[in-house]
């Protein structure tokens, strides 16, 4: 039997067994740096805080003045964040934006799309650039303009 042949039997085999099979290269890890990235951005947008904290190393540090570091930290920081973006906006989408990885570094410009009771819509920009470990996010630093939406929202 050709080479060929038994290639496209194993594939037949594995395929019959309701199992995805890439044949154009190989499947990323769930450990590579910019896959971690993109569950933990789906975890923020789904408000999914567990999911999003167990993507972070136990010593997380967030780069933020005054935030500690830590899964658990985060999960608060995080739950009073969504928190108040609810209280102060009738709408809130999160936008996946642009992905850009370099070994175990992921920088991340994306929107949060929010909507006054009003209707008004306006964006808020964020930049995150994040270090993935071991298959989990160990530091993050990130920027977003929330007060201009604010300011765009209420003119």
């Amino acid at each position: 039997m050709d080479r060929n042949m038994t290639r496209r039997g194993a594939l037949g085999a594995l395929a019959s067994t309701g199992l995805t099979v890439a044949t154009f290269g190989a499947s990323r890890a769930a450990t590579e740096p910019e896959d971690v990235v993109r569950r933990f951005l789906d975890a923020i947008a789904a408000a999914d805080l567990d999911a999003g904290a167990a993507l972070l190393t136990d010593d997380y540090d967030p780069h933020d003045d005054d935030a500690e570091p830590g899964p658990g930290a985060w999960r608060q920081r995080r739950r009073t964040a969504e928190e108040g973006l609810r209280n102060a906006f009738d709408k809130v989408e999160y936008v996946t934006g642009d992905l850009i990885t370099e070994q175990e570094t992921v920088a991340y410009r994306g929107r949060v799309r929010v909507s006054n009771d009003a209707g008004k819509t306006t964006d808020v920009l964020v930049l995150s650039v994040f270090r993935v470990e071991d298959g989990k996010i160990a530091e993050s630093w990130s920027l977003s303009d929330q007060d201009a939406a604010l300011e765009a929202l209420t003119d």
